[in-house]
């Protein structure tokens, strides 16, 4: 299974988070602790829009509204999937730890 959290260098059993992701101003105090959440993570996690709104007692709207926050300012891209017959069929959200520039 492919990676779908790209982060900085290896860490085990603690979260370290680049201080340039936790200082980003650009992004609401929200979108910086789903981040955060996000980034905790084990590499190969799934992002479940259902399972952020339960953790996050958020409704979907507003769920949907820190995730596009957090895409909008270069964290998180989606990756469109698709099935043999080239059918568009769900997808993945890669989460970064620094933004990727556009």
């Amino acid at each position: 299974m492919a990676n779908t959290i790209i982060r900085a260098p290896q860490r085990q059993r603690f979260l370290v988070i680049d201080q340039r992701t936790v200082e980003d101003t650009g992004l609401s105090w929200a979108a910086r602790g789903m981040l955060a959440y996000l980034l905790s993570r084990p590499d190969t996690w799934k992002v479940r829009v259902t399972d952020l709104q339960r953790r996050g007692n958020l409704g979907r709207d507003a769920t949907y509204k820190l995730i596009n926050e957090l895409r909008s300012a270069g964290y998180i891209e989606f990756q469109q999937g698709r099935d043999t017959q080239g059918r568009i069929r769900g997808g993945d959200y890669i989460v970064r730890e620094l933004p990727n520039p556009p």
